[in-house]
């Protein structure tokens, strides 16, 4: 039933995979003798909420669900850049955590940058009329 709450919603399913992908992380590597298995409390609903995610994920921490989906703004108004990034969830805490995700972040963010310049590259180069032609690959070269 719960799960039903979060279908169709993007951004809670996200937001869920990455908190049962932090919880059942740290039930494994948290204590030693290191866990050979989850709850059964947290390997349902991971599993569960794994399925849903628009690419049907494993249940593995993943390098979305460890830094670009765990990140907000500092200040909302101004750009996603380092220093203006904090972790939504980790680990150890440290700013050696914190530091590592927010080079990532600030690396994706400018990478959409990259994207939209080399689709209007592409359109100027072959002619098009518009950048969403370039990326659609409509057109042909000349």
């Amino acid at each position: 039933v719960w799960i039903a709450a979060l279908q169709g919603d993007e951004r809670r399913l996200e937001r869920a995979y990455s908190l049962l992908s932090f919880l059942s992380h740290s039930f494994v590597w948290g204590e030693e003798p290191i866990a050979t298995a989850l709850p059964r409390q947290l390997a349902v609903p991971w599993c569960a909420v794994a399925e849903e995610t628009p690419l049907k994920r494993r249940p593995v921490l993943t390098y979305a669900s460890f830094n670009l989906f765990n990140w907000r703004r500092i200040d909302p108004a101004a750009p996603v850049a380092l220093g203006n990034t904090a972790r939504s969830l980790n680990f150890l805490g440290g700013q050696d955590e914190e530091w590592f995700s927010a080079v990532h972040v600030a690396i994706e963010a400018r990478a959409g940058e990259a994207v939209v310049a080399a689709a209007e590259a592409q359109r100027l180069s072959v002619g098009l009329a518009t950048p969403a032609e370039a990326v659609g690959g409509r057109g042909g070269a000349p």
